[in-house]
């Protein structure tokens, strides 16, 4: 993955805590220079990222195939290209998911904070940021 250090950026995506690092694969936004600990932290977002976005793939892609064969192929281009995009923001989508369950079972003050240390991917990111071998998300649910 590619680290981009962009603090006016991780600042503006800072809405609900402040991000020190945020992956939106195959890239990862830091407000600094990432230390070892933060790059462990989101390669292993960057491999459920591509878990997601594969197990979709595995799943779609071969129903999506053969109704292009029935398809002119310009069309099929679009929806392959389509399912790609769906695939891609699979990720976040389910992420922001556990997030907004995980704020709205939580009370307190500090209940942003803790809606997102409570969320699968951070708990086995966290988890695992340090000398152990990335293990599977859907472990923490």
């Amino acid at each position: 993955m590619k680290y981009i250090v962009a603090p006016k950026l991780t600042k503006l995506l800072s809405l609900v805590i402040d991000i020190h690092c945020i992956t939106i694969w195959p890239i990862v936004l830091c407000s600094s220079t990432p230390t070892e600990g933060d790059k462990q932290h989101e390669e292993i977002h960057g491999h459920q990222w591509r878990e997601i976005f594969n197990t979709l793939g595995w799943i779609t892609l071969p129903t999506l195939l053969l109704l292009c064969l029935a398809l002119p192929v310009h069309i099929g281009l679009l929806l392959v290209s389509l399912q790609l995009v769906i695939n891609w923001l699979a990720f976040p989508a389910i992420y922001g998911a556990f997030y907004i369950r995980n704020y709205l079972r939580t009370t307190g003050k500090n209940r942003a904070a803790e809606a997102y240390y409570d969320i699968p991917f951070e708990l086995e990111a966290y988890a695992h940021t340090g000398p152990r071998p990335y293990m599977n998300w859907t472990n923490y649910m």
